[in-house]
């Protein structure tokens, strides 16, 4: 039963996905949840990305910027 439970833990984690280009659409596949990261962006505005949509359907698009600014 333990172990049962750790399994579902982890599979509630979002997934992060790792590409390179200005935006993850048609490149990364997601649900919502998911995340994607450029790790060699030179931009705040297009190193994180967060997946909205369906939970179920997995698709290319919908992904949107999170915003890394301080807000003061």
């Amino acid at each position: 039963m333990y172990l049962r439970e750790v399994v579902d833990e982890i599979n509630r984690l979002p997934v992060f996905s790792f590409f390179s280009g200005t935006t993850p659409e048609s490149v990364v596949t997601g649900v919502s949840g998911n995340f994607a990261i450029n790790p060699y962006s030179t931009a705040t505005n297009n190193f994180l990305f967060v997946k909205w949509g369906s939970p179920v359907t997995a698709s290319k698009v919908s992904w949107a910027t999170v915003s890394l600014s301080t807000v003061s």
